[in-house]
């Protein structure tokens, strides 16, 4: 945890408050159903065992980094099981994203960062009839993704290889219009506000949009703030991990920090 991540987090930690402080209908609704008192399912069990096997394995690939730090592309032979565990969210956060998939019912899913297919795997499994295309820059893990979600019995889905700037106009094409996003796999502040306006250009109303890690940087920080400040985001939670922002018109503009 860097400087900025420690001061963002003790901030977090003295302004997070529970579901009771929350007067949006909407959200509160969320919270108790997807956050704090969310209903026990099976398919977290096979996806935690799932995520077992994949921390794992020794097989090892070679990392093309495209993201923040690596303008040209890092190489490095990585092992797939430490890196899971390196990259992917703790086990509460895992299941948090399964269970707002499960709760809010997306058609579809777009996922920017697919790694080795860990997250897509927790969102598409908790709503087993949307539509899943994940992307991802490095063309080794795209197949390890591919294989791991294939393992799951993941149906409707595709990884695709690539830099974003050329995969993720096809992408938003073929979901018109995306009804939940996640945005990771490329921690800068303008690649990030570019990517969720070129999400938002393609959707509706109902769009959930998940940003990861907007405490990695200040530059993060800052593309977290101006996405939230947006005319057509509603409402917005933070949770330090990641934030999550919602468009529908119906609620009142209200931002939420949410200790969970």
């Amino acid at each position: 945890m860097n400087t900025h991540q420690a001061i963002a987090y003790g901030k977090y930690l003295w302004h997070a408050k529970n579901e009771h402080s929350v007067h949006s209908p909407f959200l509160y609704k969320l919270l108790e159903e997807a956050f704090y008192h969310p209903a026990v399912c099976d398919d977290l069990k096979t996806l935690d065992n799932w995520y077992s096997t994949i921390t794992c394995s020794k097989e090892k690939f070679e990392h093309i980094d495209l993201g923040a730090g690596s303008k040209f592309g890092e190489h490095r032979t990585k092992q797939v099981g430490t890196y899971t565990k390196h990259v992917t969210k703790s086990r509460k956060y895992r299941h948090l994203l399964f269970h707002l998939t499960r709760v809010l019912q997306p058609a579809n899913i777009l996922e920017l960062g697919a790694a080795t297919g860990v997250s897509a795997g927790y969102m598409v499994k908790g709503y087993s009839k949307t539509k899943l295309i994940t992307l991802e820059g490095c063309p080794q893990l795209t197949a390890i993704a591919n294989k791991h979600l294939r393992l799951l019995g993941v149906e409707d889905y595709s990884v695709r290889a690539g830099h974003f700037e050329d995969t993720l106009l096809q992408a938003l094409k073929e979901l018109d219009p995306v009804e939940m996003a996640y945005i990771d796999g490329h921690h800068e502040e303008e690649a990030t506000i570019h990517y969720f306006n070129q999400v938002l250009a393609h959707s509706s109303d109902k769009l959930v949009v998940l940003v990861d890690d907007i405490y990695w940087s200040e530059g993060m920080t800052n593309a977290w703030k101006t996405i939230k400040a947006h005319p057509r985001v509603r409402q917005s939670v933070d949770v330090f991990q990641f934030g999550i922002v919602f468009l529908c018109p119906d609620l009142a503009k209200q931002d939420f920090i949410i200790r969970y």
